[in-house]
């Protein structure tokens, strides 16, 4: 767990924003616009998170919807579900992979 790749995808949900982020994504297609509306935070920090989610290979861009005043937006989708690996004292030290 301690490659480049693996580092990047921690680093980018070690926010709880981020996290709500990626779980909204996963949920359905959203803009950064509509995805700050929802978390009541601006649209500079949603589109750091997305950026972040977006360099670690979590989410894509797939698409433009327009804004009520013709502004061009991203839409984002996850790209896969993610993994998510958990340790429990049970383990002795082996991990869980589960999806």
């Amino acid at each position: 767990m301690d490659d480049e790749e693996t580092r990047k995808i921690l680093d980018s949900v070690s926010c709880g924003t981020a996290r709500r982020i990626l779980t909204m994504v996963l949920e359905a297609s959203r803009t950064p616009k509509g995805i700050s509306k929802v978390l009541d935070t601006s649209t500079q920090n949603v589109r750091y998170h997305l950026n972040n989610l977006e360099e670690a290979g979590l989410v894509e861009v797939t698409g433009f919807r327009y804004s009520e005043k013709g502004r061009e937006m991203s839409v984002y989708e996850s790209l896969e579900a993610p993994v998510i690996v958990l340790r429990t004292d049970e383990d002795e030290g082996e991990m869980e992979d589960r999806r």
